[in-house]
């Protein structure tokens, strides 16, 4: 067995990759030339760059050599798997991964040496249900081992082997720079977003490998996979809360994006909530963990290198008697017997030491524009309402390992902190909405905005109006006193592909209500700019109708 050597991606080829950026920048400059650039909060920013309507979603470039084999092995740790593991050594391990979905893997056994592990280590671990990537990370970690891809493998090795093997990925984040009403970037923001609650310690400022820069509408990121997956997720939620403030803007009270979780997490999260009865005179730990698993269908695994730590086995006794409680409930005072908790992770529920739970950070999305205050802006007295009443030396200001920042361009706060506190903070918040008097609605500019709503004439092979048949419709039925010539102040143009309105926020809703009855959005990109001289075709427009992967949103 020979070890793998794997660098960060060859400076040349993130060199080419920029510089080929560069270039198509510069002749898109070139073309259609550069707004002045605006006051902008003493922040870092540039000018916002004059988008095309036809430009595609925002995408991740990643810069590998053979992205054919990755994609392969992705696609694979995304499947559903089914492990079960009985003192089976991790050779053994890689070997049924390999039988069972088709992927090369490869032991680093230098690196496990170094943290004295080898292929012969027993496993003991049985998973069903969860994707390969989940159950992977299960089974390496409590061994202080990761998984990496590189040159078309899957390579099992040290944690900090793996922190050492850098990727570099090119996000392209138009739709996340700008604030409603700026023309010009506001990059400082995002960064801050992700540096602080994505692995904040793997960074460069804080002594980490990891870094980001901003290269006009883009991140350049090297860093690990986990990293990467994390960021990508991030980015993906403030994607939703940006979406969900440009379309809902009168009604900004929307559920938490977890970014981190996922259905699975969520599901297990639901099932906990569920009444159980426990009788346990002395049953096993191991007893405790089968009933659950059966009871509420979901996984639950042991940390046996936490629970080693603090000198437990799964065959301690619990004695507990709960009539009638949520399971949540039964096995935070089952598991406390032992000094033991639990954490929702990798799709399973995992049974660990109250020390690691702590540890445990999780990132949460809030979309908070209803509670802003009447100017919007206010987000220093929600943050400090929600440090000050939770968990307060838990925040990275008191010196604890929690964070939290506001992200204007979305009107959200983004939060890490452990699943406790995050529970805290979204029934704060919830509280916080039940004081808000009848009728109250996020605040927002009610002077006239400029959107496009692209309109495909067929859909799914079905005649739809044409984009004069639907001014009409809206001229006739979208509050017919507000248009120009009846009275209003509302504009409305046909386009090659759409319609070009100038109406206010509340006027906007309703359009955008009728026209999804129609069934007629089609994406288009998140903001886009006219260019012109003034007038009607001078302002920057938040398209409606775009989803997260820039599906049609349409109502059945």
């Amino acid at each position: 067995m020979f070890r793998v050597f794997s660098a960060c991606t060859p400076r040349l080829a993130v060199c080419g990759a920029v510089l080929a950026l560069l270039a198509s920048s510069a002749a898109a400059q070139a073309q259609i030339g550069w707004p002045e650039p605006k006051p902008s909060r003493n922040r870092s920013t540039y000018a916002r760059p004059v988008r095309s309507a036809d430009q595609p979603p925002p995408r991740n470039l990643r810069l590998t050599a053979d992205p054919e084999s990755r994609a392969r092995i992705e696609r694979a740790l995304g499947e559903r798997t089914k492990l079960r593991f009985d003192n089976d050594s991790l050779r053994a391990v890689g070997d049924e991964i390999e039988a069972r979905h088709k992927i090369p893997v490869l032991f680093d056994e230098k690196a496990l040496d170094d943290v004295r592990v080898s292929v012969h280590t027993p496993i003991t671990k049985s998973l069903e249900g969860v994707t390969l990537r989940s159950a992977l990370r299960l089974i390496l970690e409590e061994h202080e081992l990761a998984y990496v891809i590189d040159e078309g493998l899957l390579v099992v090795t040290s944690k900090t082997e793996a922190e050492s093997m850098l990727h570099t990925v090119i996000y392209e984040v138009p739709d996340l720079l700008y604030e409603e009403g700026f023309d010009v970037a506001d990059a400082d923001s995002l960064v801050e977003v992700i540096t602080s609650t994505v692995e904040p310690q793997s960074w460069e400022e804080a002594g980490g490998a990891g870094s980001l820069a901003c290269l006009l509408e883009t991140l350049v990121i090297s860093s690990t996979d986990e990293v990467h997956d994390k960021t990508a997720a991030m980015l993906a939620a403030l994607r939703t809360a940006h979406r969900q403030m440009a379309t809902e803007k009168g009604d900004a009270r929307f559920a938490t994006i977890r970014p981190d979780g996922g259905s699975a997490e969520e599901r297990i999260a639901r099932r906990l909530e569920e009444r159980v009865e426990l009788d346990l005179p002395g049953a096993p730990l191991s007893a405790l963990a089968a009933t659950l698993a059966s009871d509420l269908q979901i996984p639950v695994v042991f940390d046996f290198k936490a629970l080693e730590d603090v000198a437990v086995t799964i065959d301690e006794p619990v004695t507990l008697r709960l009539p009638g409680v949520s399971a949540r409930v039964a096995l935070k005072y089952a598991l406390a017997q032992h000094e033991l908790a639990w954490a929702v992770e990798n799709e399973a529920l995992v049974i660990t030491s109250q020390t690691v739970a702590e540890c445990k950070l999780f990132a949460r999305v809030y979309p908070v524009a209803d509670l802003l205050g009447k100017d919007g802006d206010d987000y220093d007295s929600l943050i400090e309402s929600v440090t000050s009443a939770i968990a307060p030396a838990s925040w990275d200001e008191a010196g604890g390992p929690g964070a939290i920042r506001e992200f204007e361009q979305a009107r959200c706060l983004v939060v890490e902190n452990t699943r406790e506190v995050q529970a805290e903070v979204e029934r704060l918040l919830t509280a916080l909405r039940s004081t808000q008097p009848p009728g109250h609605e996020a605040p927002s500019d009610d002077g006239p905005q400029l959107r496009f709503y692209r309109l495909p004439l067929v859909v799914q092979g079905e005649e739809r109006p044409t984009t004069s048949e639907l001014r009409e419709l809206l001229l006739t039925y979208v509050g017919p006193r507000n248009w120009m010539g009846q009275g209003g102040e509302g504009e409305i143009r046909t386009t090659g592909g759409g319609l070009l309105i100038r109406h206010t926020p509340s006027a906007h809703r309703a359009v955008a209500e009728f026209l999804q009855e129609f069934s007629v959005f089609e994406f288009a990109p998140p903001r886009v700019q006219f260019q012109g001289t003034g007038g009607f075709c001078n302002s920057v427009i938040p398209v409606v109708g775009e989803n997260a992967v820039g599906q049609a949103v349409r109502r059945p």
